[in-house]
């Protein structure tokens, strides 16, 4: 009898810790957003995807011009659809893309069109405040400033 319940309770114990686990893996994982100017997706705009995403997601945006300034403030990936297909266009107002938080990787863009202003507020069409960011495979062009960095490091800026 003592066997037995020794043997449900190693079981039980061992069944919950393979649903911690699964639970664990699922929450790394995250889950994929889709943004598509046409209504297919989930979202219209690339912010409104940002703002509804948790951390560990990923942002895919399909072919379009996304006519809006862009604040990356949670650890996600945001792809484009291919860095020829996908546009994101400020169209002279501030910088394009502004990256927060740690750990965003960013692929796959044209960024173009930010504002002209000077320092302080330097416009860019990434700009980086954080760290250990992967940026790669983006077209920067027309931008007062095509990438800059502050205070940020441990960044991978390739392929652009």
């Amino acid at each position: 009898m003592r066997s037995s319940i020794k043997f449900l309770v190693g079981f039980l114990i061992l069944i919950g810790a393979m649903l911690l686990i699964i639970t664990v893996f699922e929450v790394a994982e995250g889950k994929t957003i889709i943004v598509s100017k046409d209504g297919n997706g989930d979202y219209e705009k690339i912010q409104d995807a940002i703002d509804n995403a948790t951390e560990g997601d990923t942002i895919r945006v399909w072919e379009g011009t996304y006519e809006e300034n862009v604040v990356v403030n949670k650890t996600v990936s945001l792809v484009g659809n291919g860095s020829e297909e996908t546009t994101i266009d400020a169209h002279g107002h501030d910088s394009v893309v502004n990256i927060t938080s740690d750990w965003v990787n960013m692929s796959q863009f044209i960024v173009t069109n930010s504002g002209m202003e000077f320092y302080p507020e330097i416009d860019s069409g990434i700009k980086v405040l954080s760290n250990n960011n992967n940026i790669n495979t983006n077209y920067i062009v027309n931008n007062k400033h095509g990438i800059t960095f502050f205070n940020s490091s441990f960044n991978t800026f390739s392929n652009n």
